[in-house]
């Protein structure tokens, strides 16, 4: 038997015609526990994406509000307009290009009742505390968090469009919110973009997450990795050249890596300048919106 909970998912999504309705279907098919509603917020899509939504919520018989998020492109920008269309005090968050396990919403809610903020595993064999620089970290895919614990965060950074939600864990931690895991709450990730458009994915998200992690390393005592370490991942890379050629999954595991290790230099360059010249912290001035 599936209980409906007064709960509210959000789901940001751009372009997602494609994808959107394997994930409208796993929220259709629940097991314990339903939410009440599905909001999905379309940021400016240009694929139909708004009718792709409309029409498998009436085939699947989801509660589904369409809301647009027009001005500004972003998860965080998106995810705050659901917000504030959400009926329920209960957010979950997930993305339009996964599908999220059958025991998603019954797992999150659960853990959320001795916890501020919930978040799920995002492959098979993660686990718990998922840490990012010594703090726990819940990835925005996978997530569950009180409307009002949410709004006492300021919502999230909608300066940001990669790493906006370890700056949400992080601002959490700062405010000694408290994290949870729902081990049954996995999703399982959509279709992988291509060799060029991964490393430029990995190289933004490297070069963000260090910036980020700049604005809290002096509060929270961030365990920031030493520049040692970037030399042995460089290293690593170089190794590994000649394996380029042996597999798929050996060529986008070198690429992400090397994606990964380019931005996270370069972010950690510039966040260390800034911070040196304005003490403040202000994201801001560690280079404004993207």
């Amino acid at each position: 038997m599936t209980v409906q909970l007064e709960a509210s998912v959000v789901i940001p999504a751009r372009n997602a015609g494609a994808t959107i309705s394997a994930q409208l279907e796993a929220l259709s098919a629940q097991r314990g526990a339903s939410v009440s509603e599905v909001i999905v917020v379309d940021n400016g899509s240009t694929d139909g994406t708004r009718k792709v939504v409309a029409t498998e919520a009436s085939r699947l018989g989801v509660v589904c509000k369409v809301v647009r998020a027009a001005g500004k492109v972003g998860p965080s920008f998106a995810r705050n307009v659901g917000v504030r269309f959400a009926a329920a005090d209960q957010l979950l968050f997930c993305g339009a290009d996964d599908r999220v396990a059958r025991g998603w919403v019954q797992g999150l809610v659960d853990s959320l009742v001795s916890a501020h903020l919930v978040g799920g595993p995002l492959s098979r064999d993660q686990r718990w505390p998922q840490l990012r620089f010594g703090a726990p970290f819940v990835a925005g895919g996978s997530m569950e968090v009180a409307k009002e614990a949410l709004a006492s965060l300021g919502g999230f950074d909608e300066s940001l469009t990669v790493a906006e939600d370890l700056d949400l864990c992080l601002r959490a931690a700062t405010k000694g919110r408290r994290f949870g895991y729902a081990p049954t709450a996995g999703i399982e990730r959509g279709a992988r973009p291509g060799i060029v458009a991964l490393c430029l994915q990995s190289y933004r998200y490297g070069y963000w997450v260090e910036a980020v992690a700049a604005r809290y390393a002096a509060p929270l005592k961030l365990r920031m990795p030493p520049w040692g370490a970037l030399a042995r991942g460089a290293l690593w890379l170089v190794v590994r050249i000649p394996n380029l050629g042996l597999s798929r999954f050996r060529r986008r595991l070198w690429v992400r890596q090397s994606g990964l290790l380019i931005g996270g230099a370069l972010g950690r360059l510039r966040a260390w300048g800034s911070l040196r010249r304005n003490r403040s912290g202000s994201f801001a001035k560690l280079g404004g919106t993207q």
